[in-house]
């Protein structure tokens, strides 16, 4: 059974193991930032639940966007405020947008993920 476009565009699975958690989309890191850099800067907002650094399909480097998600969503969105225009280093300027559980596709997760409780560090 080969999946059709028409799979890929279905509606969010039943099983919404997000709710209530927040999520952070986050635009603009630095080329050498890595998972555990990435995992240390947002620990200290609170609980990150989630982490996917965003690679290219045909290159697989890094894209210099990430999705973190938090465990709760009042520190996913004071974390977006925060952080949003901060210099992440003497070139590169942070653009962090809050994305509410209810608005979350919810492909924002999918693909390969270092869970954050293994603690895995990624160079």
């Amino acid at each position: 059974n080969v999946p059709t476009r028409a799979d890929e565009t279905q509606e969010r699975p039943p099983n919404r193991d997000w709710e209530g958690r927040g999520a952070v989309v986050v635009k603009g890191l630095p080329r050498q930032t890595s998972f555990g850099a990435l995992r240390q800067y947002f620990s200290q907002f609170g609980d990150v639940t989630r982490i996917r650094m965003v690679r290219s399909k045909v290159t697989g480097g890094f894209t210099r966007m990430a999705s973190v998600e938090f465990q709760f969503e009042e520190v996913a969105e004071i974390v977006a405020n925060t952080t949003h225009g901060q210099m992440a280093d003497s070139q590169s300027v942070l653009r962090t947008v809050f994305v509410p559980s209810e608005n979350r596709p919810w492909r924002l997760f999918r693909g390969k993920q270092v869970p954050v409780s293994q603690g895995h560090e990624v160079k």
